[in-house]
């Protein structure tokens, strides 16, 4: 008997997930909960993440963590233990990998079925040498599907590449976020102003990659890295950061995210090969054959970043002026009280300083 069930299509990243709408169809088959481990080492003191879940169908909750899994971090010299968090994470603090050891992460589930990632070795850095930005027109696809005329924030990257000439190659990849500082405005009484610093979590189907094979020269400039197409104007009060966090990884890596990105990529008809389909660098260590999802990357790391000043967006994008003194009776919450901002902290990153 043909039974309705629900497709889905697993997208994941190191940090971020996002909810997608239930498709239904008829099949035979039961609905599959499948499992997925993910995490970045990175040459930086951390926190360094794991995250260990189980697929669920679009229209619900995408994530859904196991709890109570032991995650060890596994080198030639010793074994470190992630700890659990209150969001059912996996997270090591305070430990810096050294370049050119080989580590791998081990996964043991509350059953007691253990996961394991091929070894890798941590490769070497690539310093980069700055980020910018620019301000252009394109055309943005609205979350309804209408497509209109627009400007966008364009993020860009100039970085070094080693030397080619003994046939080394270097695969490199690269995230975004977003920082904006609010201030708030006088409020009168006792009212004592603040400031707020929000974080904008980066989109994860922004997947840039760059591999040297071919190219000559030791320099990449002006290599798109971000575009920034839904910009509120509170988000420009003051100054907006860009961090391009800049990952050097292996093979194995790079082969995995142009995979990756290019079955996000895809139309999304039925008869594409599904995302899930791909296998990461994680197996079952009794049972090869299983399909785990997820991949756990080695990555030296380098960060530049770039500021917008509220300046620049007045003059390319809106002159309107956020919480303006001449329109206090409209004012938003936030004007006074920015912590009701999601994402916002009045702690100030260590980097601003």
């Amino acid at each position: 008997m043909v039974r309705r069930g629900i497709i889905y299509i697993v997208f994941f990243s190191l940090f971020f997930s996002n909810c997608l709408e239930p498709f239904e169809f008829e099949t035979q088959a039961e609905e599959e909960k499948i499992l997925v481990i993910d995490g970045q080492l990175t040459t930086s003191n951390g926190p360094h993440f794991v995250r260990v879940s189980r697929t669920t169908a679009f229209g619900q909750k995408f994530i859904d963590p196991i709890r109570g899994v032991e995650v060890n971090l596994i080198s030639d010299a010793a074994i470190y233990n992630y700890k659990e968090n209150a969001e059912g994470a996996y997270v090591l603090n305070g430990f810096k990998p050294e370049v050119g050891k080989e580590y791998s992460v081990e996964v043991t589930l509350p059953s007691g079925q253990q996961y394991i990632s091929s070894p890798a070795i941590m490769p070497d850095m690539v310093e980069a040498d700055s980020a910018y930005h620019s301000f252009d027109t394109d055309i943005v696809i609205s979350s309804t599907g209408v497509e209109r005329e627009a400007k966008v924030l364009d993020v860009f990257v100039n970085t070094n590449i080693p030397n080619n000439a003994e046939g080394e190659i270097s695969y490199m990849r690269w995230f975004t976020e977003e920082l904006f500082i609010f201030p708030e405005e006088g409020c009168g009484g006792l009212h004592q102003p603040k400031s707020c610093f929000v974080s904008v979590p980066g989109n994860p189907q922004n997947i840039t990659l760059f591999s040297s094979e071919n190219i000559d020269g030791q320099k990449l400039e002006g290599l798109q890295v971000a575009t920034k197409t839904h910009m509120p104007i509170f988000h420009f009060k003051a100054a907006l950061f860009f961090s391009v966090y800049q990952y050097r990884i292996d093979k194995d890596a790079f082969d995995y995210w142009t995979k990756l990105r290019s079955l996000t990529s895809q139309s999304g008809t039925v008869f594409d090969l599904p995302p899930a389909s791909l296998r990461g660098n994680i197996q079952n260590a009794d049972d090869p054959a299983e399909l785990v999802l997820g991949y756990f990357e080695l990555a030296s790391t380098d960060t530049v970043r770039t500021r917008v000043l509220s300046s620049e967006y007045k003059e390319n994008v809106n002159g309107i002026v956020f919480c303006s003194q001449f329109d206090r009776r409209n004012w938003p919450e936030e004007c006074c009280q920015c912590l009701v901002l999601d994402g916002a902290s009045t702690v100030r990153p260590s980097w601003l300083d």
